[in-house]
């Protein structure tokens, strides 16, 4: 928003399963997802939706999240920020290799990464495991000429888990 025109300088689409929406929390518990700088009531408060932060790993505390919490796995989130090359909000993507299948897919919404710590700096390297025996390993670095994540997948299921470890033995 330009403050001196009050004009709308650019939008960004928040689409979640295709829909432009997301429900947003009004109360939420301090500690978890979005900041909740307070006062709390009952260990609730009102989060701070836009609370810019360095989540690329570029040194510049530009970008704030979204999350939507699928299932008990863990929060999708989103990534968006300012771009100072561009002068606007921008939407980060993923863009990752399978390593299983070969495929490229620029995805939007990552599982939890916002609760990974790089390896080095606009590095990350992590797993995601679930109860179900599927893992998904994530090698991805934050490419500042691009302003995007670009790395590697490699997603195992419970049968391929179970292969590999009975090779092991």
């Amino acid at each position: 928003m330009d403050t001196q025109s009050g004009r709308v300088l650019n939008t960004v689409p928040v689409k979640l399963g295709g829909i432009d929406e997301l429900d947003i929390p009004f109360l939420i518990r301090s500690g978890y997802y979005y900041d909740v700088p307070g006062p709390l009531q009952g260990g609730v408060g009102k989060p701070h939706l836009l609370a810019l932060r360095d989540f690329n790993g570029d040194g510049n505390a530009l970008e704030f999240v979204f999350y939507f919490m699928e299932s008990c796995a863990g929060p999708q989130t989103m990534v968006l920020g300012y771009s100072q090359r561009q002068d606007r909000v921008i939407l980060y993507k993923f863009l990752l290799r399978d390593q299983s299948s070969g495929k490229e897919e620029a995805e939007v919404w990552m599982l939890r990464f916002t609760f990974q710590k790089p390896v080095s700096p606009m590095h990350w390297h992590y797993e995601d495991s679930y109860n179900s025996g599927r893992s998904i390993k994530y090698d991805f670095r934050y490419v500042p000429a691009r302003e995007r994540f670009e790395g590697t997948k490699l997603d195992t299921d419970a049968a391929t888990n179970l292969r590999n470890l009975e090779r092991k033995k």
